[in-house]
């Protein structure tokens, strides 16, 4: 909740507040989607169905010719871990997350690792897809 205040202050923009999990995005339509660092809290075997979930925005968009882009970015590494503040983080591998993409039909398009601008030396895997 103090996320999407956050967001909603400093963007002037309407922010919906939901679960990537459960939440309904048919009724969103959307060209593109990003997704930066948004799903690090989603448990691994929950990606693909979340993501899943997510593409139906842009099934919910015109057939318009153009290709639908995603943008997503994870922490990489190997299992789980939980901060202090109680938040559990799952860690990737770029060829599990390859084979998350496969299996939904999206190809990776730019794939960018980059260091974590917190200067703890860990890393984060980007990605730009495009989503049948």
């Amino acid at each position: 909740p103090g996320l999407a205040a956050l967001a909603r202050e400093a963007s002037g923009c309407e922010v919906i507040q939901g679960d990537f999990e459960t939440f309904d995005f048919s009724g969103h339509p959307a060209d593109a989607v990003l997704l930066s660092g948004a799903l690090v809290h989603v448990p691994h075997g929950n990606l693909g169905p979340a993501l899943e979930k997510i593409s139906r925005a842009f099934a919910a968009c015109r057939d318009n010719g153009l290709e639908r882009w995603l943008y997503i970015s994870l922490k990489e590494g190997d299992g789980s871990f939980t901060d202090p503040r109680g938040r559990t983080f799952y860690l990737w591998r770029d060829e599990a997350l390859r084979e998350v993409f496969g299996h939904l039909g999206m190809a990776v398009r730019h794939f960018l690792r980059s260091a974590s601008a917190d200067g703890t030396g860990k890393h984060w895997l980007g990605y730009v897809l495009t989503v049948p």
